[in-house]
């Protein structure tokens, strides 16, 4: 079964993979006013906690966390605790 969608890179998803009583109520949930929207079989930009953890990994952790387990874990729960304030995101988009 496949169903077209709006994103034009992807003309049409594959629902072989999806079991048939979620398939089954799609048209129910469109009726009702749900918005399926699709997104490709691997997409971490779409993904909030995929850009958090990136920025945690790449930006925020220490060289030094990596010395222990326990360093680390001390290291995201100080990163994870002080989120929105001494750590933030901007996702403005920038313009070139």
């Amino acid at each position: 079964m496949e169903i077209l969608h709006p994103y034009p890179r992807w003309e049409k998803i594959n629902l072989a993979a999806m079991s048939q009583e979620f398939i089954r109520h799609i048209p129910q949930w469109v009726k009702r006013g749900l918005i399926i929207k699709y997104l490709p079989p691997y997409s971490p930009e779409l993904n909030l906690i995929e850009i958090l953890w990136r920025f945690i990994k790449y930006h925020w952790l220490p060289f030094s966390a990596y010395m222990s387990f326990p360093c680390l874990v001390q290291a995201v729960e100080d990163i994870l605790t002080r989120f929105g304030t001494d750590y933030t995101i901007n996702f403005q988009a920038t313009r070139v």
